[in-house]
């Protein structure tokens, strides 16, 4: 099993720069691949060591790389030669870069300090011929395409950067050969702005490298996770061993709203994780209700894989006004992830009384209502707020001065829309109107159902009723049975005196 490793992450100031100047060629180009390395030096030496790097270049959105889509696309028909799918790919933070390679160690026996997100076998670049790289997200929002190649070899044993995001057909705009040695004849910037060699922070020492290259990350001063058939050397810095991640599992975490009044929210996060003692947790905030693609509030907040609860205050500041849906992603030190989605939606602002809110049931129709058979009384609100909504019953559908059925419903996007109102013999017999009362951030708005509710409790004797049933048609039994028997011997005279 081939994975990405360790939890670093390079912010390239330069990327802004890019940003202002990209346009794209598919979709939203803030995903630009910005340097590609395709022939090692000598003959038939790639194997293994081709590699490519993404960045994105935006300044406040995160881009979720799970599911996208790399393709290599041949000839001036653009035919595709593969295509492959970066299943459990990272969340890139804004100005943030991903190298992506055939082996951990780009093939060279270093010791990155920074991720490698591994290709399969198939991920294969020449060096020679028009090339062009396309990279799309699995939502279509964000890549872009880009030739990478032309007629001429491309340069051996030295990477391409790229130095014109705005340029993605000719070669000698768009990109520039490196100059920094990584190796003996090997050139290139990985995880780094063009023409900015890399230092000694960007390698961990060889002592926490296996053979080959392969970093080893310890948890625990170096027990092993999963099967042990991985354990092959030890690191002194971890205290020895090597992490099989075979049998690795995502951590799982949940996402809390504790409060939020319009200028700040308070969050809970909470992280578990079997194989690890820390969990890494970022959250988003998106403008779509369960959807993984939004705009970062805070990365790297340090969390304890038993559950304990971290809290953590989010201060809206110039986040424009409206209603967004937090998440947060969950990692260990393996890349491995999840999502957890927020309790509840955030008001960022104070939400104008201009809301729609609206009662829809009961609507008039065959509407009934007793304590053994109730009414579902509906309401919508748009858009959702961080309030409540109280409900009430009243005689003649004006003024909003009824009687309390329920309160503290929650108005955000989790809460409720519809409530059981089976109403006891409190309730006298009759039609109601129901009416509505929303409350949010110092903010109140009420709404009238569009039609009325027939309350039908049994009251003990005969009861005949009209349409609205006031209980004043009630006649006890013994007086109607003696009526009856009266009018049949009154009856029974009159018909002997005929």
């Amino acid at each position: 099993m081939k994975v990405m490793i360790g939890p670093h992450w390079r912010r390239l100031a330069f990327l802004g720069g890019l940003a202002m100047l990209c346009q794209p060629s598919v979709a939203n180009a803030n995903l630009v691949i910005t340097e590609v390395y395709a022939n090692s030096p000598g003959s038939g030496q790639d194997a293994g060591k081709e590699w490519l790097e993404l960045s994105n270049t935006s300044e406040d959105t995160a881009i979720d790389l799970d599911g996208a889509t790399l393709q290599r696309l041949d000839g001036t028909a653009r035919n595709q030669a593969w295509s492959l799918t970066l299943t459990g790919a990272p969340t890139l933070a804004p100005g943030t870069t991903l190298v992506l390679g055939e082996s951990d160690d780009l093939g060279l026996g270093l010791c990155f300090a920074f991720d490698v997100f591994v290709l399969d076998s198939s991920f294969v670049l020449g060096n020679s011929g028009v090339q062009f790289l396309s990279i799309e997200t699995a939502d279509q929002l964000w890549g872009e395409e880009v030739k990478i190649s032309n007629s001429s070899t491309f340069p051996d044993g030295q990477a391409r950067e790229r130095v014109d995001a705005n340029e993605t057909e000719d070669i000698g705009t768009a990109w520039a050969a490196s100059s920094c040695e990584l190796q003996t004849n090997v050139y290139g910037t990985p995880g780094q702005a063009p023409a900015t060699c890399l230092t000694e922070d960007d390698f961990l020492p060889s002592s926490e490298c296996a053979g080959g290259g392969t970093p080893v990350i310890g948890t625990d001063g170096g027990v092993a996770n999963g099967n042990s058939g991985g354990v092959t050397s030890t690191s002194t810095l971890d205290g020895g061993g090597q992490i099989d991640v075979s049998g690795n599992a995502a951590p799982t975490g949940s996402l809390v709203i504790i409060s939020s009044d319009g200028q700040s929210a308070t969050f809970q996060l909470t992280a578990t994780d079997a194989d690890h003692t820390a969990v890494a947790g970022s959250l988003y905030y998106s403008v779509a209700q369960n959807q993984p693609a939004g705009q970062e509030i805070v990365a790297g907040l340090n969390l304890q894989s038993d559950g304990s609860p971290v809290e953590f205050v989010w201060e809206f500041g110039d986040v424009p006004e409206g209603t967004y849906y937090p998440f947060a992603v969950f990692s260990d030190s393996y890349g491995a992830k999840s999502y957890a989605y927020g309790t509840q939606a955030i008001q960022v602002g104070a939400q104008t009384a201009e809301m729609a809110f609206s009662i829809t049931e009961p609507d008039g129709i065959n509407d009934s209502a007793s304590a053994s058979a109730g009414l579902n009384i509906a309401w919508n609100i748009l858009p959702a707020v961080d309030g409540v909504v109280a409900l009430y019953y009243d005689t003649d559908g004006q003024g909003y001065d009824g009687e309390p059925i329920v309160s503290g419903l929650s108005a955000n996007a989790t809460g409720p829309r519809t409530y059981l109102w089976q109403p006891d013999e409190s309730v006298p017999n009759g039609n109601y109107a129901i009416y509505g009362v929303i409350s949010w951030a110092g903010n109140q708005a009420m709404a009238y159902s569009p039609g009325f509710v027939e309350v039908q409790n049994q009251v003990q004797g005969c009861q005949c009723r009209s349409h609205k049933n006031t209980g004043a048609n009630t006649i006890p039994f013994g007086l109607a049975l003696l009526a009856l028997i009266g009018y049949r011997r009154r009856k029974s005279r009159k018909s002997l005196n005929h």
